[in-house]
């Protein structure tokens, strides 16, 4: 079964639960609304209301009763995976918008006219695409995430049947419980769809190659709702997804009914070319990390994703404390950012400070470290280096001059001393960086790396014209040439 990529890991679920009612907005169900007809009550089936179903039919059918609200809630999967969706509907604009740590999607609809909007941490793009094309498509996705009346009314029905089937069974008992301060009275149940024939399935507008019952047989629902307002404070489905536990928990940010959050408009529209380039590069981001979620070493497999990305969003999913420490740490450092040290742990922070302070060769990140003592070790240690540093570089200096004020005899270029072949030169210094006589075999520089060795191998050190040197063929000096365009 083919996934949208940018619904992944909960796209399935949003499925089953659009479907079963449990998120008022049913527009993406796979089988649609269900058909007409009577229902057909299984033998023993009650005809009383409990106080579970009154609750919980209650609850599916708020959305109904406002044109004008805000609703924002986070959703977060057993694998790791979670995203932020807000819904706001206004006079003149619908308004969609689902982030995770990737990427952000969102759509304005304004006399029907639908704006789809993508962007990542470095830009957004923004385009009006056709119904009938792939972005057109993945615009209607999200559309269908906002709240429909007349969907809501056909989910209120379809669970109406799936209780009157016996496959919706009400578990007996409501607890009262509190989630982020939020005072509510949670239910549960199970669906089972088992308990359906075919004729009852094509009567809920499903059959047996539906989403909701290729992924399980049987969802159990936790639903914990304010028994004033009627609205989901939280939501969790427990099911087997291809036969191991998974579980997809949703807690509500914000609920305001006949009032909406402000919406600001994208400014500027792209042609449809120029979105789909753009969608087909987040899409390789939006699969790196996915598989990375799946990865036998997912916290390693994250701090790359994030690190090579410099997007600190993905080291959030990272368990391993020091793992996400030195996740944000190296972004930091790429991006040099020194707030990033307010993101790792508290007994971390001098060290994150300390880490600027040694690359960059600068004292003042040593001032942000809060303990003394760390604070006098990182200002004397930096300070070595950078007093080591412009010795050395003085000393590099006053050799050059020497080279440059000894004249060679004419015609005999060994008279040099440096080199006659390539033999007599040598790589040498921390990193091999340096290309010297090998009489000066031992020479020390500082241990700094710099971007521009990475291109070092593809040359060579050697002898030319008496001196020793690296190699100046086309493709070192391409490389050099890449690496500083890219500083």
């Amino acid at each position: 079964m083919e996934k949208n990529f940018m619904f992944v890991a909960l796209s399935i679920l949003a499925v089953v639960l659009v479907a079963l009612g449990i998120f008022y907005f049913a527009g993406a169900a796979k089988g649609g609304a269900p058909t007409g007809g009577a229902v057909t009550p299984v033998s023993n089936q009650t005809q009383q209301a409990s106080a579970e179903q009154t609750l919980f039919f209650d609850a599916i059918r708020v959305p109904a009763n406002y044109q004008e609200y805000s609703y924002s809630y986070t959703e977060k999967a057993s694998s790791g995976y979670y995203d932020d969706v807000l819904l706001v509907n206004k006079p003149g604009l619908s308004y969609a918008k689902k982030e995770d740590a990737i990427v952000t999607r969102q759509i304005f609809i304004v006399d029907n006219t639908t704006t789809l909007c993508m962007g990542n941490i470095n830009r957004e793009v923004c385009s009006t695409p056709p119904n009938n094309s792939t972005l057109g498509q993945y615009a209607y996705k999200l559309s269908a995430l906002l709240f429909n009346p007349k969907a809501v009314e056909a989910n209120y029905q379809m669970n109406q049947k799936l209780i009157a089937f016996g496959a919706l069974k009400m578990n007996p008992g409501i607890q009262e419980k509190e989630y982020d301060g939020r005072k509510c009275s949670q239910i549960s149940y199970v669906i089972d769809y088992t308990k359906l024939t075919i004729e009852q399935l094509i009567s809920l507008g499903m059959d047996t190659s539906s989403a909701e019952l290729l992924i399980s047989k049987q969802y159990n629902f936790t639903l914990c709702i304010d028994p004033q307002t009627k609205d989901v404070v939280y939501k969790r489905l427990d099911y087997m997804d291809l036969g191991k536990p998974a579980y997809t928990e949703y807690y509500t940010l914000q609920s305001e009914w006949g009032t909406s959050t402000p919406v600001s408009m994208p400014s500027e529209i792209v042609n449809d070319t120029e979105m789909l380039m753009f969608y087909e590069a987040v899409k390789m981001s939006e699969q790196n990390f996915v598989a990375c979620l799946s990865d036998n070493d997912t916290d390693s497999c994250l701090r790359a994703e994030a690190i090579s990305s410099r997007n600190e969003k993905i080291c959030e999913y990272i368990n391993g404390t020091d793992m996400k420490d030195s996740c944000y740490v190296n972004i930091g450092l790429a991006n040099k950012d020194t707030s990033i040290c307010l993101e790792v742990t508290p007994a971390y922070t001098d060290d994150c400070y300390m880490e600027f302070a040694w690359k960059y060769l600068n004292t003042s990140y040593c001032d942000m470290m809060s303990a003394p003592e760390k604070k006098s070790n990182c200002t004397a240690l930096v300070g070595e280096q950078i007093q080591s540093n412009e010795e050395w570089k003085s000393n590099e200096t006053t050799a050059q001059q020497n080279q440059t004020s000894a004249k060679p005899p004419a015609g005999n270029v060994s008279a040099t001393g440096e080199c006659t072949k390539d033999s007599d030169c040598v790589k040498a210094g921390c990193s091999s960086e340096i290309c010297v006589p090998s009489s000066q075999a031992g020479t020390i520089t500082p241990c700094i790396y710099r971007s521009d060795y990475d291109c070092l191998p593809l040359s060579s050190c050697g002898c030319a014209n008496g001196k020793c040197g690296w190699a100046q063929n086309p493709e070192y000096l391409n490389c050099l040439a890449s690496k500083k365009s890219n500083e």
